[in-house]
């Protein structure tokens, strides 16, 4: 019971991208200037890989099902092309002496707002005040770290 509420749960999912991207802001960051950058984001690519096919196997053998359908595929793959060229970005920035403390919350801070406009514009999610509030408070923090 308690396996099939975690894995029904996308809060359970969302605590476990926020340490996997964590892990990835700092790795990145620790990598910096001790390898080149397309070499990092190539093998850096290349255990994700390694990590989601052992995944992907393990969910096949206990019954997970493999469903698709074309807009899917097209959407992962545009997902793919964007997190390699993020992944480029990152390793480049980290290697040109980003600091951890402003380059990780200003890329985050910028992304979840442009997220955040997209889903209120385009796919007409709702609004609220405290989504607002939220969405002036990261522009003045992405404002206050580009002075910094």
């Amino acid at each position: 019971m308690v396996y099939t509420f975690l894995m029904q749960s996308w809060k359970i999912f969302a605590v476990l991208y926020t340490l996997g991207i964590t892990g990835y802001a700092l790795a990145a960051k620790f990598s910096g200037g001790k390898i080149s950058p397309l070499f990092g984001a190539m093998l850096m690519t290349a255990c994700s890989l390694s990590i989601i096919t052992c995944f992907f196997l393990w969910y096949r053998v206990h019954g997970g099902e493999f469903t698709y359908t074309r807009y899917g595929v097209a959407a992962a793959a545009l997902a793919g092309i964007s997190i390699a060229l993020a992944d480029i970005a990152l390793f480049f920035m980290y290697a040109r002496g980003a600091q951890l403390s402003v380059a990780a919350l200003l890329t985050e801070v910028i992304s979840i707002a442009v997220v955040t406009l997209i889903g209120l514009l385009l796919l007409k999610e709702p609004f609220s005040w405290t989504k607002g509030l939220g969405i002036l408070f990261s522009a003045i923090g992405i404002l206050l770290l580009f002075e910094g």
